[in-house]
């Protein structure tokens, strides 16, 4: 057990685990890429992510990363970054009111139908995919089986893997890596 202050901040990854406390970044767990040895040169780190073999500070306004990924050669450039998200192989970088995506795959990156997201405040990352609502429509990279087109008001959403789960009109909507289900609920 680590004596941390109650605003440290915890990610985790794969089979690691780094705390942001006071300025400074700790990390412990599985050491095979190098993901619990955070740059001895952090100035200000604000904000901590970790992915499957990687961690990553936003450091007065830029991306730091540590472990199996170089993502500074690989992602958009952008004078000041936000707020940053990731989970497993996915990195987001919120710049100029956008959410900019990409892959993080041994260092190398993809590139994807849909890689800038606005600002609404449904942007989720996970695993496989990216996901958010937009202009009142769900917009989805990476996954299986297409958004039906008979949304009208998609809210709540929730997503894991390869599948997004949203509520619209008193339905659950999901698609994915499994085909597409609808459900009504009731009272």
């Amino acid at each position: 057990i680590f004596p941390f202050s109650e605003r440290a901040t915890l990610s985790v990854g794969y089979r690691h685990a780094c705390i942001l406390d006071t300025g400074a970044v700790y990390c412990w767990g599985n050491d095979y890429h190098g993901q619990i040895k955070p740059p001895v040169d952090l100035i200000y780190p604000t904000k901590l992510v970790s992915g499957d073999t990687y961690s990553c500070a936003l450091d007065s306004g830029q991306i730091r990363c540590w472990g199996r990924v170089q993502i500074e050669a690989h992602m958009p450039t952008f004078d000041v970054i936000d707020d940053i998200k990731a989970n497993g192989i996915r990195m987001c970088a919120k710049a100029r009111e956008n959410w900019y995506c990409w892959n993080i795959n041994s260092g190398r990156a993809a590139s994807y139908r849909k890689t800038s997201y606005s600002d609404s405040g449904t942007l989720r990352i996970f695993q496989n995919s990216v996901c958010s609502i937009e202009s009142g429509q769900p917009e989805c990279d990476n996954l299986i089986h297409p958004i039906p087109h008979t949304v009208k008001n998609p809210q709540h959403l929730h997503q894991s893997g390869h599948t997004a789960c949203f509520t619209d009109q008193g339905k659950i909507v999901c698609m994915g890596a499994e085909p597409v289900l609808m459900q009504r609920f009731t009272d």
